[in-house]
């Protein structure tokens, strides 16, 4: 099985990049988004990075959040952070769904006796498709 990885697009922090798996990636033109591999003439799964950073201050114990969200008819399989300031170690990471969109959520914490002003960043994983429940509705 082949495996392909480009960046499809860079807009502000918000980078998308794609991986299709049992095929080959063909870039989108200029300004166009991600493609689905039916759009590329290609077969198999594609799964988006969507990254997103924020910059933060954060006083001395104070915890804060970055987000990044899937677009819209992309379900969440995945994420984490992709960017650790030193100061700010991870107290939570998890998927959320606010019954339309689905992404990825990182807890940042300052561990230092300061004020700090960071940037850290959060990946999700994103497929075509929709969150549904184990019984086959959409929660």
């Amino acid at each position: 099985m082949r495996k392909s990885l480009g960046i499809l697009g860079i807009a502000g922090t918000a980078v998308a990049v794609s991986l299709v798996l049992g095929g080959s990636l063909a870039f989108a033109g200029s300004g166009e988004g991600p493609r689905a591999p039916s759009a590329l003439g290609q077969k198999g799964l594609v799964i988006h990075l969507r990254e997103a950073s924020r910059q933060i201050t954060l006083a001395a114990g104070q915890t804060d959040f970055v987000a990044s969200a899937c677009n819209t008819g992309e379900a969440v399989t995945g994420g984490g952070p992709t960017g650790i300031p030193a100061s700010t170690p991870v107290t939570l990471s998890t998927l959320f769904f606010d019954g339309t969109h689905s992404g990825w959520e990182t807890d940042f914490k300052n561990v230092t006796s300061s004020t700090v002003t960071v940037t850290p960043s959060v990946g999700a994983l994103c497929v075509a498709g929709r969150i549904v429940s184990a019984t086959g509705k959409t929660p």
